[in-house]
């Protein structure tokens, strides 16, 4: 009777490979106050328009703390995508906010509202998704496994049989497909796997 080995169990995924979450906290506790300063500057604003007319000069001074605000908020997605794990959108959605608050200061100062309003809201928007982005859980790191393999399998000393429980060894995997210095244990090399 020819015997074949059962597989080791397939590898389970890499979860803290090239993932260091504690590079996210810098992010996490600047993010929220980026996003304050983001959600301030509609409510002073609609503070001036309700009549209190020094709020625009407030505005402007939240508008100017924004530029650097933002720049560091950058700055510190960076390390927050790699090593942290965070998704690499929030780090193009953090340098786009960048560019955007220069264009929104510009803006502002020429009183192009039709620019300013909308440039704004999408900000604050944006403010909120790399904060959220800060403090959603890392994407694990999965294990890598060739591209033809419909299963995890170690290594090429694997045979035919798959399982793990009561019927390990006995229940054939049909994808398996003998490679190269594969040979039943029994030491005899017909060519024919049993089925």
């Amino acid at each position: 009777m020819t015997r074949y080995r059962t597989p080791p169990a397939a590898p389970l995924p890499r979860t803290g490979r090239g993932r260091s979450p504690g590079w996210r906290w810098p992010l996490r506790v600047w993010g929220p106050i980026v996003t304050a300063l983001l959600w301030t500057q509609p409510l002073l604003i609609g503070l001036f328009l309700a009549g209190e007319f020094d709020r625009l000069a407030a505005h402007g001074m939240v508008g100017g703390i924004l530029v650097l605000a933002v720049f560091v908020q950058f700055l510190l997605s960076i390390p927050a995508w790699r090593p942290g794990g965070m998704h690499g959108a929030a780090v193009a959605v953090a340098a786009a906010m960048v560019a955007g608050v220069v264009v929104q200061i510009v803006a502002g100062i020429q009183r192009n509202l039709g620019v300013h309003v909308p440039l704004g809201v999408t900000l604050a928007a944006a403010g909120a998704a790399v904060t959220i982005c800060a403090w959603w859980p890392a994407r694990p790191a999965t294990a890598e496994q060739p591209a033809n393999a419909p299963h995890a399998v170690p290594d090429a000393g694997a045979g035919p049989y798959t399982g793990t429980g009561p019927d390990a060894g006995t229940v054939p995997n049909p994808d398996w497909v003998p490679t190269s210095g594969m040979v039943p244990s029994s030491g005899t090399d017909s060519g024919q796997w049993p089925r």
